[in-house]
């Protein structure tokens, strides 16, 4: 798998075919109609923390099963083709966008909720940098 902006360059190589990318920017051209509301890109905590999420989601969230915990950065996201060249194609994106960041801890202050028709979402706010 090849990963890469060509200097210059029109198309963008992902394994064996393209993705569009801007003329001026490099960046690919995503549009509204490449997103969908089954994709996101998501925060998914390390497995061992699993059971007290999934314990609160079991008594409030009747799909908890069907999504392992999460907290959705991006949503909705990007599409994907059979050969996962928009996967592909945003991952570098993200990779150079993210170059130079190191990792940090992020803390929850507190949580809230909107309501929605039939259900609701919860949002955590997270605590002030230090």
């Amino acid at each position: 798998l090849h990963l890469g902006r060509p200097a210059g360059g029109q198309r963008m190589a992902t394994e064996a075919s393209d993705v569009s990318v801007s003329d001026q920017t490099g960046v690919p051209s995503w549009s509204k109609s490449d997103l969908l509301h089954t994709s996101a890109l998501v925060l998914v905590p390390p497995p061992h923390l699993w059971a007290p999420i999934q314990h609160i989601r079991a008594l409030h969230d009747k799909s908890y099963l069907r999504w392992m915990p999460h907290v959705n950065l991006l949503y909705p996201f990007l599409k994907d083709d059979a050969k996962g060249r928009n996967f592909a194609a945003a991952a570098v994106v993200a990779e150079e966008a993210l170059t130079g960041v190191a990792p940090f801890t992020c803390s929850i202050a507190s949580f809230a909720y909107f309501k929605h028709a039939k259900s609701c979402t919860v949002w955590l706010h997270p605590a002030d940098a230090d």
